[in-house]
């Protein structure tokens, strides 16, 4: 998706923060070369008009970065989750 195409939507509230995030990650790309972190070049997107602007929108939204998932408990077969105890 172009970088206009997000800024489209940003402007809209049609994404959330973690959709957001990801497609300012995908921008900074651009800034991405040898010896430039993925880190870095997301600084110097967010250093430019459009970065500026679309860092202000995500700073607004409610929400995280990145999506939560739920983790996962393992629990052996004859186990009570009630109490913690096997049969």
């Amino acid at each position: 998706m172009s970088l206009v195409q997000t800024m489209n939507l940003a402007k809209r509230g049609k994404l959330n923060k973690a959709e957001l995030y990801k497609r300012m990650l995908e921008a900074s790309a651009v800034f991405c070369g040898v010896g430039v972190s993925q880190a870095q070049a997301y600084s110097k997107f967010c250093q430019t008009d459009e970065g500026r602007e679309l860092l202000a929108i995500h700073n607004s939204l409610p929400g995280s970065d990145v999506e939560r998932t739920l983790p996962v408990a393992k629990v052996h077969a004859g186990a009570s989750l009630a109490t913690g105890t096997t049969s």
